[in-house]
């Protein structure tokens, strides 16, 4: 009788165990959390960033056994459990995972969470990987990983590694701002917010960089006085060349110090030096500071107005007056000619402002006044992009034509249409040498 009551007692000791085991290998894990975290790892090393390691038999049965336990636990009841799943087999796998979790707990929650949310910039550091044949090595490589990904975030981070970094997201078709924020808001790398405002402000300034290097151009291109004048227009092009460089002297922070300079050299009054608060008034210059892009690259519009002088409000009026004789005596209803002449009026009303600038020795005053400008404002949103200068550009010939060979003979036929309008006279005269049916004279009269 004792050793029954003890047989009995093991028996249940070990029942109870196996139920406690069970429960912790049920469902209720599936959130990324106890079995699924090796499971994600099988599924992180296999799909998730192409990593097969073939020699690791162990995590395969694992992986297997694993997927066979939770379709188990999800779909049958505790009688059939218990026939299907062997004590030995469930407790090994409870040791195994007590084992994972002891030691890589924090790397299996960073592998949970980039497998429910997966990171370019994860997925290049494992690409770079040799010799993972186990899920030990995997995750003890994880931790270089999780301090990789962390410095990217270090303001002493150089500037130039960011910028490889940034240029890579954007390679495999990445949004930059949803990445770095995904890795940022991973739990266990604890990122904290102002580091990742620093990045993601530094990303702004590398995004608008090439616009910076195209207003400066545009500048000398065109002559514009505040390019010799402004010593703000020469603290741009510093900026401009430090973006630029391949040494690796600036760091985050310091870029992050040059966009506050930066703002204040597009306008004065910039007072927020928050990194949020510059990383978005940045990115709202970028439209504005295209329109410089779109015109250093129309070069021949921008002669065309600068020619006819159709700079400044009087120039505009000019050129509408020259304007409305082409299109309603040169062109009538050809299609062809009517959409170029459609692109052309709000390619020149952009131009016209910038042009009208040409005198003014501050920078600031011209990138405000085009900032404010409705034509080029409305030239500017996304679905145009300035898509009429460039428009004209590509028909310039063609506009050269209707306005320069074209103007003097309209110019002659409107004045003696007005003439005619004014002064003009018919006058019938019959002709006495031939019968009165067969000739009649008309004539035309008026004053020039």
């Amino acid at each position: 009788v004792p050793l029954k009551q003890d047989l009995q007692e093991k028996m249940n000791e070990m029942m109870s165990l196996k139920s406690e085991i069970r429960s912790n290998l049920s469902i209720e894990y599936v959130a990324f959390e106890g079995i699924s975290e090796v499971i994600g790892l099988k599924q992180l090393l296999q799909a998730g960033y192409g990593i097969v390691p073939s020699t690791d038999t162990e995590l395969d049965q694992l992986f297997s056994r694993f997927s066979c336990l939770l379709e188990m636990t999800s779909e049958m009841n505790e009688d059939q459990l218990d026939r299907s799943v062997s004590f030995s087999e469930t407790y090994s796998l409870h040791e195994y995972i007590s084992s994972l979790r002891s030691k890589y707990e924090s790397n299996l929650r960073i592998v949970a969470y980039f497998l429910k949310s997966p990171s370019i910039l994860l997925g290049d550091i494992i690409h770079g990987w040799d010799n993972v044949t186990s899920a030990e090595i995997f995750l003890d490589k994880i931790s270089d990983a999780a301090l990789r990904l962390k410095g990217w975030f270090d303001p002493n981070m150089s500037f130039g590694k960011a910028r490889n970094c940034l240029h890579l997201i954007k390679q495999l078709n990445g949004n930059v701002k949803d990445e770095i924020t995904l890795v940022a808001r991973c739990p266990e790398l604890n990122i904290a917010d102002d580091c990742l405002d620093r990045l993601l402000l530094c990303a702004a300034m590398d995004s608008i960089a090439p616009l910076l290097r195209d207003l400066v151009n545009c500048s000398w291109q065109y002559k514009f006085a505040f390019s010799e004048a402004d010593t703000q227009f020469r603290k741009l092009e510093g900026f401009v060349a430090k973006l630029e460089g391949t040494e690796e002297q600036e760091t985050l922070e310091s870029v992050a110090c040059m966009s506050f300079e930066l703002l204040v050299i597009f306008d004065p009054q910039t007072t927020d030096q928050r990194n949020s608060v510059l990383s978005n008034e940045l990115l709202s210059w970028m439209s504005t500071l295209k329109f410089f892009t779109s015109l250093s690259q129309c070069s021949d519009v921008w002669t065309l107005a600068k020619e006819r002088q159709w700079f400044g409000e009087a120039g505009m009026a000019a050129f509408y007056e020259e304007y409305r004789t082409v299109t309603n005596v040169s062109i009538g209803d050809c299609s062809f000619e009517m959409t170029v002449l459609d692109s052309l009026e709000p390619a020149i009303c952009c131009v016209s402002v910038f042009g009208g600038l040409l005198d003014s020795i501050e920078l600031s005053s011209v990138l405000l006044t085009v900032r404010s400008n409705h034509n080029i404002k409305a030239a500017s949103v996304a679905s145009r992009s300035f898509t009429e200068l460039h428009t004209t550009q590509q028909h310039i010939s063609r506009i050269r034509e209707w306005f320069d060979e074209g103007m003097d003979d309209m110019a002659a036929i409107f004045n003696k249409f007005k003439a005619i309008c004014e002064s003009g006279e018919y006058t019938m005269k019959r002709c006495t040498d031939v019968p009165r049916e067969e000739k009649i004279d008309m004539c035309l009269t008026y004053t020039h």
